[in-house]
């Protein structure tokens, strides 16, 4: 199938004509498909000039046509103004167009009153429009995130959702070939997909922002360097958000690396940023423990909730299984069960469902952890990439939250700004149990914990606090000194 995108100023009698044949082509071959481009005569001159650039073509005025294969967006074919396009429809389809006169005049004059009317249309949909915005898109993660993303019940409006793409350290010619992809998986499902080169660009309109990309150690690479390109990339972020002023944008880091780091970044440097509206998904590094916590127990695996996740993810944590919940169904007799001899057609007792602990059933968890540490590095190792699967679920998880009609309720581990919960020191991002109140995130101050976790948890905030100092030592203090 070929695309024909036809694009002109609304009030150019070339342009309309050739719009109104194309029109009439769409709706008698069904397989000619038409995407118009309006631009008004003050933008379509500099319009021009950057389609004339990015393609090498030399097209002079109004209209603009060329072809593109497959779907919207796939290599462009240029086949030039109004004489070319005639040229086509008489070889291709034995068509003649003689219109002109007073009959081109109305389908100006036409044309002009749905473009004026359409475009104040769009201005309204705009303000129901989920506009998405992924910085990175170098990574295993992107594709199989979006597909569950455009999904989402909870992220549809009358507006659709439109996602923006920007990626900072890849070739023009990746990033083409990454979006064509996705077009194929976001099709029928995304108002649009498009690419941005500019980071300002991304963050317009932006309500949600979603940080992708491999931020881990490289080999040969020093501690102190790791942090510093970490602290780069969260300054160059930080300074995107602070001017766009939207204090309601929700930033969600699910990327491979030093997360807390990151993230704590981000909260010093975006002031015009509610804290609450910045969150690093840490939730994933349990989840490889509840297959072994199933396994060890004899437990189905889908009555076992997410452990808990402590700790500065990326550097150092502690994965709580004996906290896990296990949703348990209790028998509770009655007390003429104990006294029945059998033969009773009463009921002799209700079944209830409890949540409980793992740890009744878990009295050392420690063979859980290093099991499920080995595995997972170790099916890293046979990919050779990062484990995805549970990040984009971890991912999803966050946005459903978030998004819901009605608050959940539900807990979930997150890196997100401490406020003094848990001996935590306030202000230190730091992964554990969140809950989303009045839309922003905040620790889940009633979570019940252990004194073996109690424990852990100070050792991971010493080391913590050694990389904080560590920083101070070496690192600007803002993005300007950067």
């Amino acid at each position: 199938m070929v695309q024909f995108v036809i694009a002109g100023k609304p009030d150019c009698d070339a342009f309309v004509h050739v719009l109104h044949v194309a029109r009439y082509l769409q709706e008698h071959l069904p397989r000619f498909k038409v995407h118009v481009i309006q631009k008004p005569g003050d933008t379509f001159e500099s319009w021009l000039r950057s389609i004339n650039e990015k393609n090498k073509w030399n097209h002079p005025c109004s209209p603009i046509i060329w072809k593109e294969l497959t779907i919207r967006g796939g290599i462009p074919h240029y086949v030039g103004g109004v004489s070319e396009f005639w040229e086509y429809c008489y070889c291709y389809y034995g068509l003649l167009s003689p219109t002109r006169g007073e009959t081109l005049k109305k389908l100006v004059d036409d044309n002009i009153q749905f473009y004026v009317h359409e475009k104040q249309k769009k201005k309204e949909i705009k303000k129901q429009v989920n506009k998405i915005g992924i910085f990175g898109i170098q990574n295993e993660t992107l594709p199989l995130l979006l597909s569950e993303l455009i999904k989402l019940p909870e992220l549809q409006t009358t507006g659709g959702i439109t996602i923006v793409l920007y990626d900072h350290f890849a070739s023009e010619d990746l990033i083409n070939d990454v979006t064509m992809d996705l077009r194929c998986v976001t099709e029928g499902y995304c108002k649009d997909l498009r690419v941005v080169h500019k980071l300002d660009q991304l963050m317009v309109d932006c309500q949600l922002l979603i940080i992708l990309g491999d931020y881990t150690r490289k080999e040969g690479e020093s501690e102190v360097d790791w942090y510093l390109r970490n602290l780069s990339c969260m300054y160059m972020l930080s300074d995107a958000v602070n001017s766009i002023i939207n204090r309601n944008i929700k930033i969600i880091a699910a990327l491979h690396g030093p997360v807390c780091f990151d993230v704590n970044v981000l909260v010093e440097c975006c002031t015009t940023v509610r804290i609450g509206n910045i969150v690093g998904i840490t939730s994933d590094v349990g989840l490889g423990a509840i297959k072994k916590a199933a396994d060890f127990t004899g437990l189905n695996l889908s009555n076992i909730g997410g452990p808990p996740v402590w700790g500065y993810v990326g550097v150092n944590q502690f994965i709580d299984v004996k906290s896990a919940i296990v949703y348990s169904d209790m028998y509770r007799p009655y007390q003429r069960a104990l006294k029945n001899k059998g033969g009773s057609t009463l009921p002799l007792g209700t079944v209830h469902p409890e949540l409980r602990f793992l740890s009744y059933l878990i009295e050392d968890a420690n063979e859980i952890n290093i099991e499920s540490i080995e595995s997972r590095r170790t099916a890293q190792q046979l990919l050779n990439r990062h484990l995805v699967y549970s990040k984009v679920r971890a991912t999803i998880s966050v946005i459903k939250i978030w998004y819901a009609k009605e608050p959940t309720g539900d807990i979930i581990s997150l890196g997100i700004c401490s406020n003094g919960s848990f001996g935590i020191p306030a202000g230190l991002v730091f992964s554990q149990p969140s809950i989303l109140k009045n839309n922003v995130w905040v620790p889940y101050e009633a979570f019940p914990t252990m004194e073996e976790t109690k424990r852990e948890i100070l050792k991971l905030i010493d080391s913590s606090e050694e990389i904080h100092h560590l920083m101070d030592c070496v690192a600007p203090t803002s993005a300007a000194a950067y």
